[in-house]
């Protein structure tokens, strides 16, 4: 390696991360590339090339599936670790494209400080974004078997309205509608295997809300209309922490319910002044972004409003001529705004304050 005599060298190693094999690069902050190559997706060989750079090292991939465990190899042996957005990459690309590559365009891409980071603070909630995940998971098999099962019945003109088809007490007259033996057996079978979901949901369910207990936002964000054990363990396990939004906009943005606007062409010259010649316009809701959030909120906006008291603000701003939709969106960001700002505080809803029917 190189010797510096004013102070320790500074390098830059970049990982195109793989499940097999990862490429990597390194350089020095002049951007001379001092080693480049393939390491087995492990931590020790992947530890080891970290070792080889004597001095200050700075590590970055992009965001995946291995993200968080490269973040645990790496933080102990390295000056620095960042996991950082694809996309956000993309809008840079050299257009070549293979693992070496990629791997010495994030290293430059690090050099100059153009790679944005994705927060991975995540260990005093590891265990809660686990069982979050199962319970999502859980429950959507449970919808995807719900839905199996009534296609199955309306494919030969049975109705089956409400969910009397899934009560074991009236499954027999059900399955009876059904013409065919292979037909009525794969009934019976995927029934059968609602009947373990529906146990395995509710075990995820019990796990994750005695895991969310331990928290102090729990309680708290229950507090907000709309906001039940399940969302509120959600918001803990996705969010972390109220504190790395420093507002609501920051936020809103990141669950999807930022306004975007584009425009050009937007100043021009009259009388010698520089005068605006239109206004940026509204294109829709931000698209990169949590969509998990984005439904959370949006679905506690629409409680809040049919059972959590909230009818009264959709029905000032329906009577100010926004739109339904808008409206869904409106309330979903006062919800989001109302569960960022209570977290901080950590003070309870207010309801006096937040049924001003005043706009956002």
């Amino acid at each position: 390696m190189p010797s510096h005599a004013d102070g320790p060298p500074v390098y830059h190693l970049a990982f195109d991360v793989h499940a097999d094999v990862c490429a990597w690069c390194a350089q020095e902050r002049t951007g001379a590339v001092v080693g480049e190559g393939l390491v087995p997706t492990a931590a020790r060989p992947l530890q080891a090339v970290a070792a080889r750079l004597r001095g200050e090292v700075h590590v970055v991939f992009e965001e995946g599936p291995l993200s968080t465990w490269l973040v645990e190899v790496f933080t102990p042996h390295v000056d620095s670790v960042v996991s950082c957005d694809p996309r956000r990459n993309h809008a840079f690309s050299s257009g070549q494209k293979s693992d070496r590559s990629d791997a010495r365009w994030l290293c430059d891409l690090s050099r100059a400080g153009l790679v944005s980071p994705v927060y991975k603070g995540c260990e005093a909630v590891a265990d809660l974004r686990e069982l979050v995940a199962l319970h999502t998971v859980t429950v959507q098999e449970v919808t995807r078997t719900k839905n199996r099962i009534k296609a199955i019945f309306r494919s030969r003109g049975i109705a089956t309205p409400g969910a009397r088809v899934f009560d074991p007490t009236e499954r027999a007259s059900w399955l009876a509608q059904l013409p065919g033996a292979g037909r009525r057996h794969r009934a019976a079978v995927l029934l059968a295997t609602l009947d373990h979901l529906d146990d395995h949901a509710r075990g995820a369910w019990q796990a994750m809300v005695l895991e969310a207990r331990r928290h102090d936002a729990f309680a708290l964000l229950q507090t907000v209309p709309g906001i039940g054990p399940v969302r509120a363990a959600r918001l803990i396990a996705w969010l972390v922490s109220p504190h790395r939004f420093r507002s609501r906009r920051q936020l809103w943005a990141y669950a999807g319910l930022a306004v975007v606007h584009r425009t050009s062409g937007e100043w021009t010259v009259r009388d010698g002044e520089l005068v605006r010649a239109r206004a940026p316009r509204p294109v829709g809701l931000n698209r990169n972004h949590h969509p998990g959030l984005k439904h959370l909120f949006k679905g506690a906006g629409v409680e809040a409003v049919h059972t959590g008291g909230w009818a009264p603000i959709a029905q000032y701003h329906l009577a100010r001529g926004l739109a339904p939709n808008l409206v869904r969106i409106t309330i979903a960001r006062r919800i989001a705004a109302i569960c960022l700002s209570i977290w901080k505080r950590g003070v309870p809803y207010n309801p006096d304050l937040a049924l001003r029917p005043t706009a956002d």
